[in-house]
């Protein structure tokens, strides 16, 4: 599993640290730099299939912004290091990539490496790759050079793994990477039919499509915790949501579910094109936890976006449930004082605060139990009305300067 994240010249971030923890939120002000730190570990994963360039990645809303990676200065390196957890206890994996921009002006990677650290402190080289003008050379075991390899600016990570040159530890290096997925449903896309995929889009445009391909069994198994889940969101009784083929191919799917108002004898049958934007987006979040594999990495934008506040602590508790039922990490955003405060003050240590400091305008990560004030603050109201307030930033502006 990942347990940190480091950005250095990294879009908006100067030099920051995200920890991650079966369950974090990410919470901070508009342009905070909040999708930015998400965006990091999009750009991760994009870059370690092996087949995507890293121009590719930036020209193909895999994040925002284009090209236009690197804070302040685009001579500078801008490099993102995730730290997971080791086969052995106490020891750690390490994979960094480093992008720089070449003499065109083009983003390409400078090195790509992954490392093991054993607990008494020693650090050994597994994997690296350097740019040695636009061909890219490969060592591996500490420092044994292999030759170079072509011209790609891409990762060289996928590419080993396939011809057998890796050690287990890279496997498992690859494998939770691969693990990352980003969900921030588009009601709108998920109104109408998908083409039957076993691949989940980000946008959980094809959600009935990749629900609809599972096996009959699995597929009824995934079903009723669906619709379990999914019961106590509308109003009206949600008793049953499935994903059914259509056409007499049947390559497309549609959502639908039954509702029963006022214990009518024949339940009502809707499709997807009627469902509301708050039931679409947590029905796609539910769905994407129930499908993914255990191990994986779950970001979510905007995680309560379109739900009511009476729904916070449902929301929160099956966040919960199903993290650990699965056992997958959960990283969300929010700006919803009501979701803040369902989180409860044992959620307290789990809570980053993404903000700018106020000399450098550099976008920092920090944990809100580091807030210095943050005992005087909570004596003056809850976690999300001090969010509501701006107390939270105000304090670590404060905290700043001081410093």
């Amino acid at each position: 599993m990942i347990k940190e994240v480091h950005l250095c010249n990294w879009k908006s971030f100067g030099d920051a640290v995200f920890y991650i923890d079966p369950l974090t939120a990410v919470i901070g002000t508009n342009s905070s730099g909040k999708s930015n730190l998400l965006e990091a570990l999009i750009f991760v994963r994009a870059f370690i299939d092996g087949r995507n360039s890293v121009e590719y990645i930036l020209k193909n809303n895999f994040i925002r912004g284009d090209t236009h990676v690197f804070n302040h200065h685009e001579n500078e390196l801008c490099s993102i290091k995730i730290v997971m957890n080791g086969r052995e206890e106490h020891s750690e994996l390490v994979y960094k990539v480093e992008l720089v921009k070449n003499s065109d002006k083009k983003t390409v990677v400078k090195r790509e490496m992954v490392s093991l650290k054993i607990s008494d402190g020693e650090c050994r080289t597994l994997f690296k790759s350097e740019n040695h003008d636009g061909r890219l050379k490969v060592f591996l075991h500490d420092n044994e050079s292999i030759g170079f390899f072509g011209s790609s600016d891409g990762s060289l990570l996928d590419f080993f793994i396939s011809q057998k040159h890796y050690s287990e530890e890279c496997r498992l290096v690859f494998n939770t990477l691969q693990n990352i997925r980003f969900i921030d449903p588009l009601p709108n896309l998920m109104r109408g039919y998908s083409k039957v995929s076993n691949i989940l889009e980000s946008d959980a445009s094809n959600i009935a499509g990749v629900l609809a391909s599972f096996p009959d069994k699995e597929k009824a198994e995934i079903e009723s915790r669906l619709s379990q889940y999914m019961s106590k969101i509308p109003e009206k009784d949600l008793v049953k949501v499935t994903a059914e083929k259509v056409g007499k191919l049947g390559k497309d799917a549609m959502l639908y579910c039954e509702e029963n108002w006022n214990n009518q004898n024949e339940p009502t049958i809707i499709d997807a094109s009627t469902m509301s934007d708050g039931t679409l987006r947590f029905l796609a979040i539910v769905a994407t936890l129930l499908v993914s594999k255990e191990g994986s990495l779950i970001l979510i934008e905007e995680v309560d976006n379109g739900l009511h506040p009476s729904r916070a602590e449902y929301l929160i508790k099956v966040l919960l449930e199903l993290g650990r039922e699965k056992k997958i990490d959960i990283v969300f955003t929010t700006h919803n004082p009501a979701l803040l405060d369902a989180l409860g003050t044992e959620m307290i240590p789990f809570i980053s605060v993404v903000h700018r400091n106020p000399t450098t305008g550099n976008s920092e990560i920090t944990l809100l139990e580091d807030i210095e004030q943050l005992p005087k603050l909570m004596a003056s109201g809850s976690i999300g009305k001090l969010a509501s307030q701006g107390k939270i930033e105000e304090s670590l502006k404060h905290q700043n300067q001081v410093k």
